[in-house]
């Protein structure tokens, strides 16, 4: 016979009640307080886990600028390398119509001495002019070119120094633009250079 059933038996307990009885005394306060901590505690893993999933969102608009940056960026650099040709190609024209019209020169002062032989330099030297002036009007066009493409650098490089300096915009797009910025410029100014010295 257990100790329970002795005491159950000597003090005439009804076991039902005693098998139901709460184990010591529950301070209701603490209790309170104690539930009170556990959902404050939810409450905290919630606003983490909003706040996690905000930083992964603006990690992710992060990396799209990026690679939106460093497509523009390959793009100007493309068509850099395309103006840069052109101007080339155009003073290497420019050049060749020169050397055409000093040609052309040499045989309007031969064509003195024989007036058939003087109208057909005339009709050459015609003709080296208005080559020179097509190939003018292509260095001034390759010219524009490269202006065009000075102006969007500067007006890029502008427009992303104005959205990081603005206080407005939220601090993933102020820094998204500065990271967007340090890249443009340190690309490599090299061919735009040689573009407007030639």
């Amino acid at each position: 016979m257990s100790l329970t059933e002795f005491l159950i038996y000597k003090y005439k307990v009804n076991w039902r009640e005693l098998v139901h009885a709460p184990q010591g005394t529950v301070d209701e306060a603490k209790l309170a307080l104690a539930q009170q901590k556990v959902e404050e505690a939810q409450a905290d893993i919630a606003t983490s886990e909003l706040r996690a999933s905000e930083a992964r969102q603006a990690l992710k608009e992060s990396v799209e600028a990026e690679m939106k940056a460093k497509s523009v960026a390959e793009t100007a650099r493309a068509k850099e390398d395309e103006a840069v040709k052109s101007a080339e190609q155009a003073c290497t024209k420019e050049e060749a119509a020169k050397v055409a019209e000093s040609k052309a020169v040499e045989e309007e002062s031969e064509a003195f001495q024989n007036e058939s032989f003087a109208k057909k330099a005339e009709e050459k030297a015609t003709e080296a002019v208005e080559e020179q002036k097509a190939i003018q009007r292509q260095v001034e066009e390759a010219l524009s070119t490269v202006q065009r493409e000075q102006d969007a650098f500067k007006d890029k490089c502008d427009s992303l120094e104005a959205i990081s300096n603005d206080e407005s915009k939220g601090i993933v797009k102020r820094n998204a633009a500065k990271a967007e910025l340090a890249q443009l410029q340190c690309s490599d100014p090299m061919p735009l250079q040689r573009a407007i010295i030639s």
